[in-house]
């Protein structure tokens, strides 16, 4: 069986049949009835137990002084055995996780049988036999490995802190039996400049406390709380646990955190504690420490009273001397793996979270570059960018056919957002005098055409004085007065006419006016030329000022159209140079399809339907909602909602735009967001 072997009984056992069944075995051991559990492990303490065996015999109601006693380095090193009555196992329940919780080798029923006793040494020596102890110590350590292992992928993968830290704690209390876990960021203050020499100056302690963590109610004159949320604040100081630890970088494991050293610096708040009915006593703090090569503190891991009975309740102050023992070696190694993985990962969603800032700092540039050079389009693009990502939720939770699959991630929703945001950036590349143009003549056109009917106007007024003085001249002024006055009235009547004319081009240079309704009269101006003399004329209405001014829509010639039409070619050409991740590489096709049309009618590629992405399909509906209703376009007056989507219903019987999606844009009133936006 094995060379050495002892054997406490803290249950009684009857000796006489013991001795005999020991003796028909020859085993060499020791059987000793057991005093405390804690003169078992202070021999333990003394001896080396490596090349022995212990058993141990125990009953239900000694188990929790037993966890108390003995750590749990040397419990496992022990081969336990539960001695009950079946009144009493009927009573607890289900004590199957006896063996797996507790590490129990076996049960025995009171009374205890020979042929029962003579099994279990039987069983016991077959264990022995198969497991020595290097191979027991392998175990464990291999065990602790997955156990590490198991941590790392847990808490792999978060993208958001809060249930980063909400799995710290939850992996903490697991592979520890910690009854509370409280996690601290190291974040900056506000208004105090960072200090290179002293990375803690301008930091303070980030948490969420509870009522069981003491140590995480400060005292400090500073610590406050976001007025809507449970997280608190305090300062990084020398007088609390975790100050010290961020501070220091070292580990504390307190055995009772009421009686402390007297060289300690910190504290807890006992008065808080006896306000909550609760009391702290066995501690394990870990520092979490930058893996980059300043190896600074970012957060602390805080854990209290560490159960003998996980699943134990400590409802009271009173519970924590019979249901806490102290925090081992083992939950060290643990917590600091935690703590060790932990770091890694709130570096990582700190260096992602800077990305995601810097990324929608970019966009958000970029869009008020865009508005910058046309003022009048303001917040076209987050408005646009509202209502697709309204639009893009419905879609994924339409009962439509032809929407089955079409299931939207937050992370697809966000690609969506970014892409509409983006979408007319390519507007950087539009002359500036074709983006903002407001009439059907340019700024420097209609002065030239003013400038030019200034002239034709005084050369009028000047043929008509030469020939008033001539007449004057040769007849004299009194023969010639009433010659004269048919000149004024004749050279009123020129005037008159000239100004007319020039009223009916102003008329028909507005954007929201249709310049084919005055074509007659502009054909007619066009047709006129004034003759100052010889080698002076001037026209009433050049070629190039009556095309642009019979425009029937808008205020863009086809060439100025073309033009503008090229932004989302430049929006492609741009967006697709920029190096995306994964989650954002279709935001260069979503944005360069958003003018496409399901009949193929639309630009740059004429594309039909399904090979339209849907999220530009969806952008191409918003885009042309936004268009219409808003006010501030100089080519035409802001349309109502109604107007509007009887526009696109229109184009959606057309098949212009997806008739399905519009139906859930109009179903799902997708609109109402701009609506609900503008009342918050």
């Amino acid at each position: 069986m094995t060379s050495a072997v002892r054997f406490y009984d803290f249950v009684g056992l009857e000796l006489e049949y013991i001795d005999k069944i020991f003796a028909d075995f020859s085993l060499e051991n020791t059987f000793e009835s057991g005093t405390s559990f804690s003169s078992v492990a202070h021999t333990f303490s003394l001896h080396d137990i490596e090349d022995r065996r212990t058993v141990l015999f125990l009953s239900l109601s000694q188990m929790s002084d037993f966890f108390r006693a003995v750590p749990f380095d040397l419990r496992k090193k022990i081969d336990l055995i539960l001695v009950a009555w079946p009144e009493e196992l009927l009573l607890y329940g289900d004590y199957t996780e006896l063996f797996e919780k507790y590490g129990f080798f076996e049960v025995l029923e009171q009374p205890i049988k020979v042929t029962s006793f003579s099994m279990l040494l039987k069983k016991l020596e077959l264990h022995w036999k198969n497991h020595t102890p290097l191979q027991a110590s392998a175990r464990q350590e291999l065990h602790e490995l997955k156990t590490i292992h198991e941590i790392s992928l847990k808490l792999s993968g978060h993208r958001e802190i809060r249930a980063l830290l909400k799995m710290v704690r939850d992996i903490c209390e697991e592979v520890t039996g910690a009854d509370s876990v409280c996690v601290y960021l190291v974040v900056e203050r506000e208004g105090i400049g960072y200090n290179k020499e002293n990375y803690l100056e301008n930091k303070q302690l980030q948490y969420e406390p509870d009522a069981k963590n003491s140590a995480a109610v400060f005292s400090e004159s500073h610590e406050t709380f976001e007025s809507d949320s449970q997280i608190g604040y305090a300062a990084i100081s020398l007088k609390t646990v975790p100050g010290y630890v961020a501070m220091s970088q070292q580990v504390l494991h307190i055995k009772d955190a009421y009686h402390l050293p007297h060289s300690t610096t910190y504290t807890i708040n006992k008065s808080f504690e006896s306000e909550h009915d609760y009391r702290t006593k066995s501690m394990l703090v870990v520092p979490i420490i930058s893996r980059s090569e300043d190896k600074h503190t970012i957060g602390v891991v805080q854990l209290a009273n560490k159960k003998i009975n996980a699943n134990d309740t400590l409802t009271a102050s009173g519970d924590i001397e019979a249901k806490v023992t102290e925090f081992t070696d083992r939950d060290e190694r643990l917590v600091q793996a935690v703590a060790l993985h932990a770091g890694i990962c709130l570096q990582s969603l700190k260096l992602y979270n800077n990305e995601q800032k810097l990324l929608e700092g970019f966009i958000k540039a970029s869009v008020k570059a865009i508005e910058s050079r046309d003022p009048t389009t303001s917040g076209h693009s987050s408005r646009v960018a509202q209502l697709v990502v309204e639009f893009a939720k419905a879609v994924s939770s339409s009962p439509e056919w032809a929407f089955r699959n079409v299931k939207y991630t937050p992370r697809d929703i966000k690609e969506i957002e970014y892409a509409a945001l983006l979408h007319d950036f390519g507007k950087i590349g539009v002359r500036e005098s074709v983006l903002v143009k407001a009439n059907k003549l340019h700024p420097n056109e209609l002065s030239s055409l003013l400038g030019r009917y200034r002239v034709i106007m005084k050369a009028i007024e000047l043929r008509f004085a030469q020939k008033k003085f001539g007449l004057v001249i040769r007849l004299g002024k009194k023969r010639a007065m009433p010659i004269l006055q048919e000149l004024d009235k004749d050279c009123q009547k020129y005037l008159e006419e000239t100004k007319q004319n020039l009223q009916i081009i102003l008329t028909a240079n507005a954007a929201t006016h249709n310049g084919a309704e005055l074509s007659d009269e502009l054909e007619n101006i066009k047709s006129k030329i004034f003759y100052f003399n010889e080698s002076e004329e001037y026209e009433y209405l050049t070629d190039s000022e009556y095309k642009q001014l019979t425009l029937k829509s808008g205020t863009l010639s086809r060439d100025e159209r073309d033009e503008i039409q090229m932004h989302v070619s430049h929006s492609f050409d741009f967006l697709r140079n920029i190096p995306w991740t994964d989650d954002l590489k279709q935001i260069p096709l979503i944005a360069y399809a958003h003018h496409e049309r399901n009949d193929g009618s639309g630009y740059p590629n004429g594309l039909v339907d399904s090979a339209i992405p849907i999220p530009s399909k969806m952008m191409a509906i918003a885009d042309i909602f936004d268009a219409l209703t808003s006010p501030e376009r100089p080519y035409k007056k802001g349309m109502s909602t109604q107007v509007a989507l009887n526009i696109l219903q229109s184009e959606a019987d057309n098949n212009k735009i997806d008739p399905k999606l519009f139906n859930i844009f109009l179903e799902k009133k997708i609109y109402e967001v701009l609506f609900n936006n503008e009342k918050t």
